[in-house]
């Protein structure tokens, strides 16, 4: 019999389970095998049930018959520490180390030859570990009118990506069914709010696991409007909870959320200074519940030696170690340098003085955009429109407050600064799964020949590419005009995913999605 046992272990699960019951069974079944199909009351121990070579433990003689060479009904402890402890119902629970595939595991749990899928996503090892990838590109259906504004991409609960716009008229969706974000049908799209709204949509996952989008809008009575849209479900599809921020704001207002350490949103946006002398400032709207039902605003009132005025232009905000809000943002009038600002409170209501990160040019920081690196510190992406005919730039702070305004600890270094070519328009950054930077951004030449490029770090403070220092980045789509307003996050299988303009025919929106984690098509390690 034991030799028939071992002929029908097929299963890798099954090898992972023998070292709990093999000995157990081999007690049980020797005193209580009664033959093929016998059913054995086994007292203390539950019920055995054996058809063939199928064994299945915890039966009851109503139960059908196992359908695998082990089956156990109930719980399962594995462990000498673990016997004594009494597993969830239905459930496994291990003391040591899991192989799948594998005799010699090597962690708590190891994989051989095969990969894990969750919820219907492949999730991918180390990229030497798998066959090579290329892009994919998804092209959606409906047109990108010029008049509209940049586009946000997040990765939902369920592990794909979501996709908010503004198509001109109405914010839009695009609820992607798979890692790659096929176009429709397997996608869907759907319109979020209408009349005119959907402006500088910047999108988030809610603490609840639902999306969030804070966008502005222009109403018929009302210009220039901050609004926050709270999904009542994880892909939106019922019609959001839309509130009003703030009204009367400028023209561009620059949009930019994250969550706080409370889990509920907090907005930076171009606002109006409520103090003495007025003027266009950073201000920070602090939500005090999921849908922003209640707000606090403050104002980062800056000192006119600083900026003039419109301080707060292209900002974007992250939420710090410490758990602070730490926003960047542009003076637009005056000088044109760009700041970093660390928050003090939840609410932005303290902050450190502004630390100039960038002002060594007449007109730098436009285009910026904040992540917090794998060291846990900020790291920042911007545009410099003095060198040449404009370059990117990445700025690294040294401590989680970026020093102070006197003496500010940060690194900068241009990345790409083509003669005669914009680099680094629209640039989107996030940190890759191996905790290092990623940007996205447009190249122009301004002969209407605009295309994307992606630069994969290979530090955290991006002094050196991943791809060598004579390749600072790849062009993933050079059909002009293409490139405008990506969006980079990195999906569930740890690969960047970019949503932009695309150029087919007409502008409209394109999503690629990476078949490397520096975007270089078939690239692995070898």
């Amino acid at each position: 019999m034991v030799r028939s046992f071992h002929e029908h272990l097929k299963s890798p699960l099954v090898s992972i389970l023998v070292g709990l019951v093999f000995g157990v069974s081999l007690l049980i079944l020797g005193i209580a095998y009664g033959g093929p199909g016998a059913f054995t009351p086994v007292t203390g121990w539950g019920s055995i049930k054996q058809v063939g070579g199928s064994v299945g433990m915890g039966f009851s003689p109503t139960d059908p018959n196992p359908g695998s060479t082990l089956a156990i009904k109930g719980s399962a402890s594995l462990g000498s520490q673990f016997v004594g402890i009494t597993a969830p119902f239905n459930s496994l629970i291990v003391e040591g180390d899991m192989g799948v595939g594998t005799a010699n595991p090597g962690a708590r749990l190891g994989i051989q030859n095969g990969g894990i899928i969750m919820g219907g996503t492949p999730q991918r090892g180390f990229p030497n570990e798998r066959v090579p990838q290329g892009n994919t590109v998804s092209d959606m259906p409906e047109t990108y009118p010029a008049a509209s504004t940049p586009i946000s991409i997040t990765i939902g609960r369920d592990g794909l990506p979501l996709v908010a716009y503004m198509d001109g008229t109405n914010l839009k969706l695009i609820q992607c069914a798979d890692i790659t974000c096929s176009p429709p049908p397997t996608s869907s799209i759907i319109t979020i709010a209408d009349a005119a709204m959907g402006r500088f949509a910047t999108m988030m996952i809610g603490s609840d696991g639902n999306p969030a989008i804070a966008f502005q809008a222009d109403n018929i009575d009302e210009d220039n409007v901050l609004y926050f849209a709270h999904c009542n479900d994880s892909k939106c599809s019922a019609l959001p909870t839309i509130k009003k921020i703030e009204t009367d704001l400028d023209p561009n207002i620059y949009v930019a959320a994250a969550v706080g350490t409370d889990g509920f949103p907090v907005i930076a946006y171009l606002g109006l200074n409520s103090s003495a002398g007025g003027g266009k400032t950073l201000s920070v709207a602090k939500c005090d519940d999921l849908a922003c039902n209640s707000v606090n605003i403050e104002d980062v009132v800056v000192l006119n030696s600083l900026c003039a005025d419109s301080f707060g232009a292209h900002n974007s905000i992250a939420i710090g170690v410490d758990g602070y809000p730490t926003v960047v943002s542009y003076c637009r009038n005056n000088p044109r340098h760009f700041y970093f600002v660390h928050c003090m409170s939840n609410s932005c209501s303290t902050f450190d003085p502004p630390i100039k990160v960038d002002g060594t040019s007449v007109d730098v920081g436009k285009y910026a955009s904040l992540a917090i690196g794998g060291d846990g510190l900020p790291v920042m992406a911007y545009y410099d429109n003095a060198i040449n005919s404009g370059a990117l730039k990445v700025a690294k702070c040294q401590t989680i407050t970026c020093g102070t305004d006197t003496n500010p600890l940060l690194s900068r270094v241009v990345i790409a600064d083509t003669i005669g070519f914009q680099d680094g328009l629209h640039a989107s950054l996030a940190i890759g799964a191996d905790g290092l930077p990623i940007v996205a951004y447009r190249v122009f030449d301004g002969a209407n020949t605009g295309y994307l490029r992606v630069m994969k770090c290979g530090t955290s403070s991006c002094d050196a590419p991943l791809n060598g220092p004579l390749n600072p980045g790849v062009d993933i789509d050079n059909v002009p005009p293409s490139g405008g307003y990506p969006s980079v996050a990195i999906g569930a299988d740890g690969l960047p995913i970019i949503a932009y303009v695309g150029f087919s025919g007409v502008d409209r929106i394109r999503v690629i999605h990476c078949g490397s984690e520096s975007c270089v098509p078939y690239w692995t390690r070898r």
